[in-house]
């Protein structure tokens, strides 16, 4: 029902989340400064994000009515793909890292993570970008925790989705603009590995 059309934008947040006073200010604020700017939330927790979260994340409805005619596509990973269709068709996406709000309830307690890992196969999560997610997740996401990164790895390479409906693939499109940006950034990360391998390697010899 949030979602009318004559409103400039629309608001994410489950009902678990206490928002800042100037939550609102701020984002607003935000998108008047970045036109270009479609997406945007604060942040959470002790790993600084840069993709907006689903609670308190705010979304333009000029974009989304333009994508979108039909509201929230109900297939499992529908906010993970709008999210790469803001990249995907050149707009931007932000995490305030300074505006932080508070979910009351621990994260994964109604899913145990098995939507993530499913969500992540019905999109057509590329296997390495994956299992780096996963890596990720396991030494540095407090508040995914070490089990909560297990069971999304778990349910990642375990499930197979269905033919039709809300536990199917995506279409084909979405699936390798998801491919396509997740190579690009595996890309730049396998590059960033082995310049810092290079440079330490440097310096030992220097050291000698």
């Amino acid at each position: 029902m949030a979602l009318v059309e004559d409103y400039d934008f629309h608001v994410i947040m489950p009902c678990d989340v206490t928002l800042p006073l100037n939550y609102a200010e701020r984002m607003l604020e935000e998108f008047e400064k970045y036109p270009n700017l479609v997406m945007a939330s604060g942040d959470w927790g002790s790993k600084k994000t840069v993709a907006p979260h689903g609670g308190g994340r705010f979304v333009r409805q000029s974009f989304f009515w333009n994508y979108y005619q039909d509201g929230y596509v109900h297939k499992m990973g529908y906010e993970s793909e709008i999210l790469d269709k803001a990249l995907s068709e050149g707009f931007n996406i932000k995490v305030l890292n300074d505006l932080e709000f508070y979910h009351h309830e621990e994260l994964g307690h109604g899913h145990g993570f098995k939507t993530w890992g499913e969500s992540m196969k019905t999109m057509g999560y590329l296997p390495i970008f994956a299992y780096g997610r996963f890596i990720m997740d396991f030494f540095t996401n407090k508040e995914v925790g070490k089990m909560g990164a297990i069971k999304m790895w778990w349910y990642y390479t375990t499930f197979k989705p269905h033919k039709t409906g809300y536990y199917s693939m995506w279409p084909n499109d979405v699936v390798e603009s998801v491919r396509r940006r997740q190579r690009k950034e595996t890309k730049r990360y396998i590059r960033r590995f082995v310049y810092k391998l290079a440079v330490m390697a440097l310096r030992k010899v220097h050291e000698k």
